[in-house]
């Protein structure tokens, strides 16, 4: 869940993209846990967790940190200790491409059918 959290919260902040240790997180991303296995994208994730955002490095630290997400993380780090840092990204820090996969409820609209509202 936490890690669920903080991902949620980074596009909240209104990161760009997110990785969980190197695994790209998109709309169908599943992040999950199986007994004591965190899977992401389902392939196994294993601690130090490393998340990575992009977006805007002016407003992302603290808008993430005013997010639900960095709530949540603050919560957890005053009752069970847990520890984390925010970062500034370098240029080497990028974060692997994901492919969108096929669209599954999305058409286009043909020529002279798409008035404007």
């Amino acid at each position: 869940i936490d890690l669920q959290q903080v991902v949620n919260g980074l596009w909240e902040a209104g990161a760009e993209s997110v990785s969980v240790n190197g695994q790209r997180v998109g709309a169908l991303t599943a992040i999950r846990s199986v007994q004591e296995t965190i899977l992401v994208n389902y392939e196994p994730v294993v601690g130090p967790y490393v998340v990575r955002g992009i977006g805007d490095p002016r407003t992302l630290p603290t808008d993430f940190l005013r997010s639900s997400g960095g709530q949540w993380l603050q919560a957890v780090n005053l009752s069970a200790g847990l520890r984390f840092s925010i970062d500034a990204a370098t240029d080497d820090q990028g974060l692997a491409s994901e492919t969108v996969g096929t669209l599954r409820y999305a058409s286009t609209v043909p020529a002279g059918e798409g008035g404007e509202s």
